[in-house]
């Protein structure tokens, strides 16, 4: 939700300037490229910070063998109905740690983000 917020608030404004920076001829190509840009973005976005999250949760959970080390998913519900309060805690405390993480990185590439959109600009 808040990445579509962020794209629907950002995506009129990149739309013009690729279309008006395009020939005539080409803005439909410029606009279907742009589009294109977009989804790409989103998905390979998704993908690499999903990819990151579960990594991370993988690691501080440290359980080998136990299927709580797959998903936070299996790790409820191999808790739950073992009626372990411990191995609840530290999925919890795993997941926890890589939204965090997942986030600090989604800060920091952001960041690099706008500063290149910024020096680009300037130019």
């Amino acid at each position: 939700m808040l990445a579509s917020f962020g794209i629907g608030a950002a995506f009129p404004l990149l739309m013009d300037l690729v279309i008006s920076a395009a020939p005539p001829e080409r803005a439909g190509a410029g606009a279907a490229l742009a589009q294109l840009s977009n989804e790409l973005g989103i998905a390979l976005g998704f993908t690499v910070l999903g990819t990151l999250g579960t990594v991370v949760y993988r690691g501080v959970l440290d359980l080998p063998g136990s299927t709580a080390s797959t998903t936070v998913v299996a790790g409820v519900a191999e808790a739950t109905a073992r009626g372990d309060v411990a191995l609840l805690d530290a999925v919890r405390a795993a997941f926890t740690t890589a939204y965090h993480v997942v986030g600090w990185v989604g800060v920091v590439v952001l960041m690099v983000v706008a500063g290149l959109v910024v020096l680009g600009r300037r130019g």
